[in-house]
């Protein structure tokens, strides 16, 4: 039950609603829809020592979800329900991405990894369950399983490798 609707408050409207400190959330409550469903929950930790932090950004720029404390090692952990997964959009102006950055003291520069932007049918890429044990690259079956193979063209390719040849 609604923090409001246990004093008989049906309907509460604020515009605007500041608070100087904090916000207590007592067990099993959190942010509820005007139904009354669940949409943000809060659960605790009675040791916890880390913390997630949400920052807003200037135009220009991107907000963060962050995880702070005093642990010096912090994973972020999204954690789907069964065989659910992360799923990250794209907008109309370009395909879901994902920016892999450089450690934050060399700069700014980042990795991408990107879908394309017109997609025929949904597609998964499984990755091997190892690394190699010697130097290989990696290779798709037409099912999106990857695997390691040697990195020389096997013994049926075709394609001939030509080094430093000039035919005319």
């Amino acid at each position: 039950m609604p923090f409001f609707n246990r004093f008989g408050v049906k309907n509460l409207v604020v515009n605007d609603l500041e608070v100087g400190d904090d916000i207590a959330v007592s067990n099993d409550n959190g942010i509820v829809d005007s139904n009354g469903n669940s949409m943000l929950l809060f659960s605790e930790v009675g040791s916890a020592v880390n913390y997630v932090d949400i920052q807003n950004a200037a135009s220009g720029s991107a907000p963060a979800i962050s995880v702070l404390g005093a642990t010096a090692n912090i994973t972020m952990s999204l954690k789907p329900k069964g065989t659910g997964g992360l799923r990250i959009f794209g907008s109309t102006a370009g395909a879901a991405n994902i920016m892999l950055n450089e450690d934050q003291d060399n700069g700014t520069n980042f990795t991408k990894i990107q879908a394309a932007a017109n997609i025929a049918s949904n597609h998964t890429y499984t990755l091997p369950a190892a690394l190699p044990s010697v130097d290989k690259i990696m290779k798709s079956d037409s099912s999106g399983n990857l695997s390691w193979v040697d990195d020389s063209p096997p013994a049926n390719d075709l394609n001939v490798i030509l080094h430093n040849q000039i035919f005319s």
